[in-house]
């Protein structure tokens, strides 16, 4: 399983700064006069969201490591995933940490781009064992939560009406037991957006 991480940069803008003078006489000479000027520094803050590094804060069942594409891979693999005995999978659950800082009213979408953990060298399920396997999905976020199971959807997305910074907390967790997998690699990418909406 992959987890890329998609968003919108965050950047400032300082124009040169202006001169404004604030006696329309301009200096004065003689005793006890003066003149005056301002130094006006104008600068913009477009809207914008930054996410930070990631870390794994849960790892059962799984291991997590950072991608050099800056997203995370997750690895399933191992004699835990699968109870050896039945071929049935075990349960696994990783929890993310998730720098995020937008300056303005702002969007959390979060997708599945297979559905599920998908067997794709095979076409189906064979006989009375099964080519994918569901998870769950959560997001606690800038006080909203949300999220979503693979059995019924593939994406997630919250709105958040104004600027937040913290961190974001992401958890998959997939479920043990049922029937037992075909044999195979199952992936999925997970895709984490964060975009300003205003």
């Amino acid at each position: 399983m992959r987890i890329a991480l998609l968003l919108a940069t965050l950047t400032i803008a300082l124009p040169t700064a202006t001169f404004a003078q604030t006696s329309s006489a301009g200096v004065l000479s003689g005793e006890g006069t003066a003149g005056a000027r301002d130094l006006v520094v104008e600068g913009t803050a477009p809207p914008g969201c930054v996410i930070g590094s990631p870390s794994a804060t849960e790892q059962d069942n799984a291991r997590v490591t950072v991608a050099q594409s800056g997203g995370l891979d997750v690895a399933l693999g191992g004699p835990g995933f699968i109870n050896p005995l039945t071929g049935v999978p075990n349960p696994a659950a990783i929890r993310i940490a998730l720098p995020i800082t937008c300056n303005t009213a702002h969007r959390i979408q979060i997708e599945s781009r297979n559905g599920g953990l998908v067997n794709e060298a095979t076409s189906g399920p064979t006989g009375a064992l099964r080519n994918r396997l569901d998870f769950s999905v959560s997001l606690e976020w800038a006080g909203t939560s949300a999220g979503f199971d693979t059995s019924t959807a593939r994406t997630v997305q919250t709105l958040v009406g104004n600027a937040a910074t913290g961190t974001a907390q992401i958890g998959i967790r997939i479920p043990g037991g049922g029937t037992p997998l075909v044999a195979g690699i199952y992936n999925d990418t997970v895709t984490i957006r964060v975009e300003a909406t205003s």
